[in-house]
């Protein structure tokens, strides 16, 4: 008979980005082969997933197309909202591709399990039931209706959490897994840190704090503040912000984050479209539980999605982040650090990711 496939559909160019579904494709992969469909294949040349097959469904012309969208949105925006524009067009790229696609055209997989709401309409082409996997969700736009008529097509659905459920899949009654957004828990001696140092993981942009960022790096150079992530940072005028463009690869983050002292979290709410904001503000933030599982106390703007840090208390979180308020923090942290560091222990138990998943894969296992 062979062994079973699974196709996965990633939408977005971040898979690198999201140990989720990193993690779910390493457990997947002792079972199944898998069939992964994303934009740009070169974006995994450095991550190593030992029985996948990785398809692109991207190519030149999507790239032109695309490039041309953005320069003309102002204009698109007349119209119909941009975002809502390109899903739509993502989606008919990844239809066309997957009908004319002969290898998952006619395999006959044993789950099709997509992400987000792209990754949904476009697998509905392959399976009247979908594995669906909610990372980002942007309420009331055009998606969002047509998936409220199309929930019956939604076999399983993994979210973050309960809150999240509530406010976007409440017309969901089907099966729910809740997975946070977090690595798999490591058992990691006390380590000696850098003195001084400040980790900032992810997209180094306006809505997730680069401007408090680098105002706090202007007022405070005795720290240095060390970026690993995309970036739009064409010239660097602050000696105490080093970007670090290399991709970490899961399996070495912990390593690698846990020589800083403290982690930051950081949201600008003010720079938000309201949408935005809505899905952010309960979003369980990836990179905070990277910061945890290494034993790296946390700082972080406060919201609802990332209170777990102060019921933990592995880290502070602040209603203000102007530099001075981070400064604080920090000197807060600094004194009683063995008490944060234990809080980042103990929460890094709690979520830790197979814990979470194990249901999870043990329903698609045994899923006709």
């Amino acid at each position: 008979m062979g062994i079973k496939k699974i196709l996965i559909i990633f939408p977005d160019n971040h898979i690198l980005y999201s140990p989720t579904i990193l993690n779910i494709i390493n457990d997947l992969e002792n079972y199944y082969f898998i069939h992964l469909l994303i934009p740009n294949r070169k974006k995994l040349n450095n991550t190593s997933l030992n029985n996948t097959s990785i398809y692109q469904y991207s190519n030149n012309i999507f790239e032109v197309i695309e490039k041309l969208m953005l320069k003309i949105d102002g204009f698109i925006n007349l119209f119909i909202n941009k975002r809502i524009l390109y899903s739509l067009y993502k989606i008919l790229i990844i239809r066309i591709y997957i009908t004319l696609n002969k290898d998952i055209k006619l395999t006959n997989y044993h789950a099709v399990i997509c992400i987000d709401n792209i990754g949904f309409f476009a697998g509905l082409i392959k399976s009247k039931k979908i594995h669906y996997i909610s990372l980002e969700f942007y309420k009331n736009d055009l998606l969002d209706i047509f998936l409220k008529k199309n929930m019956v097509s939604i076999k399983t659905l993994v979210i973050q959490n309960m809150e999240r459920k509530n406010i976007f899949f409440k017309e969901y009654n089907g099966k729910v897994f809740f997975i946070p957004n977090s690595p798999i828990y490591t058992c990691i001696e006390k380590n000696e840190k850098c003195v001084n140092t400040v980790i900032y993981s992810g997209s180094f942009i306006e809505k997730f704090g680069k401007n408090k960022i680098i105002q706090f790096a202007n007022k405070y150079n005795e720290f240095k503040i060390y970026i690993i992530g995309p970036n739009k940072i064409e010239k660097n005028n602050n000696e105490n912000i080093i970007f670090k463009n290399k991709y970490i690869q899961n399996k070495d983050l912990n390593n690698y984050l846990a020589k800083f002292e403290i982690g930051l979290a950081l949201y600008d709410f003010d720079v938000m479209k309201k949408e935005e904001k809505e899905h952010f503000f309960i979003l369980s933030s990836g990179k905070v539980h990277n910061y945890m599982n290494a034993r790296v106390p946390v700082i972080a703007t406060r919201c609802s999605g990332l209170e777990f840090i102060e019921v933990y208390n592995s880290g502070i979180l602040l209603e203000n982040t102007d530099p001075r308020d981070i400064y604080l923090a920090i000197l807060k942290i600094k004194k009683n650090y063995n008490i944060y560091q234990n809080g980042c222990k103990e929460a890094a138990k709690k979520y830790d990711f197979k814990a979470y998943s194990k249901k999870y894969l043990r329903f698609i296992n045994e899923s006709e």
